[in-house]
């Protein structure tokens, strides 16, 4: 399965250099296309997680980091960030993460905002 973000979805209708993503149409036009670019998703100031068709990469604001490798730990239950033989891949990934952060929007910024209630809520 290749991961794909609704703003890709997005550009196949709107393309539009204002929007971020990249347009599915090369995909819905040939299934066997190259996908290159992993899925971004941002939680808070400069937590981002990108995920491709084996890994996910998780940088965090405070540049701790996590790797998981989904063809063996689909749970993210072994963290490799920390293993040598996993440099590359994580170098890789850091090539996608956003060169700029916006500042959050008032209420929304992170765990802590009431949009998603609080520890013993969950």
């Amino acid at each position: 399965m290749r991961p794909k973000s609704s703003l890709s979805i997005l550009q196949c209708y709107f393309a539009n250099k204002l929007l971020e993503g990249q347009s599915l149409r090369p995909l819905l036009n040939d299934p066997g296309t190259a996908w290159e670019r992993p899925v971004l998703t941002t939680f808070g100031p400069n937590n981002h997680s990108l995920r491709s068709e084996r890994y996910r990469y998780i940088r965090y604001a405070d540049d701790s980091e996590e790797l998981y490798d989904h063809d063996t730990d689909a749970r993210e239950r072994t963290n490799l960030s920390g293993d040598p033989g996993r440099t590359d891949i994580i170098k890789e990934f850091q090539q996608w993460l956003p060169r700029v952060n916006r500042e959050p929007l008032p209420g929304s910024t992170g765990s802590d905002s009431p949009l998603y209630g609080t520890p013993d809520q969950w």
